[in-house]
């Protein structure tokens, strides 16, 4: 699938793991499993994409949003800003996602295994939206930016020229990164602010 995007209105992220105890082994230092730091895990995360994500902006989730079924995942969605786009992880469940679209049209934009996104306006921006990494994408050698989660550490490493490659997850970046600035931070916008 492509989707035509805004550069200023449009974020992406990915690896939430909402409802999975496991995913506090990488946010708590104190190691703390239990319900009550797994709820405190929750509210930082919505407070944290609240404070970032405008109430219009869309958002491309990259996978492994939630651990839950339906209603636990719906009721996540609805305190988030944003309408989403998501593109399925290893842990999120297809026949809940697309539920959750069914259910919830003004609140999720689209769910798919892959997605290309390409910008409006003045400034041109290509990116590819997966899960996992690649090593190759449509695009790359074309300038196209591979934007990618599962990869839970910063410390995975690209090989040597592979070209634009970023990790958006949630316990790498800590935030929703708005597209503009990972484009630019990738050199990758062409047009009248870019190159």
């Amino acid at each position: 699938m492509s989707l035509k995007i805004n550069l200023d209105n449009t974020w992406v992220t990915s690896d939430h793991h909402f409802w999975h105890r496991g995913i506090l082994r990488y946010r708590r230092e104190d190691q703390a499993l239990d319900d009550a730091a797994l709820a405190e895990s929750h509210d930082q995360v919505i407070r944290t994409w609240n404070q970032t994500i405008s109430e219009d902006g869309l958002v491309l989730v990259l996978g492994d949003f939630s651990m839950a079924g339906l209603n636990r995942t719906e009721e996540v969605l609805h305190r988030l800003n944003g309408s989403l786009a998501f593109v399925r992880g290893n842990h999120d469940n297809a026949k809940t996602l697309r539920r959750l679209k069914d259910r919830n049209p003004e609140k999720v934009h689209s769910v798919q295994d892959y997605l290309e996104v390409k910008s409006d306006g003045m400034d041109t921006f290509w990116g590819v939206c997966s899960h996992y990494p690649m090593l190759d994408w449509n695009g790359r050698i074309y300038g196209s930016v591979m934007l990618h989660g599962h990869w839970h550490s910063a410390h995975h490493s690209y090989p040597e020229g592979i070209g634009r490659i970023v990790n958006v997850n949630w316990d790498v970046a800590k935030e929703p990164l708005l597209l503009r600035s990972v484009a630019y931070s990738m050199g990758a916008i062409r047009g009248e602010g870019g190159e």
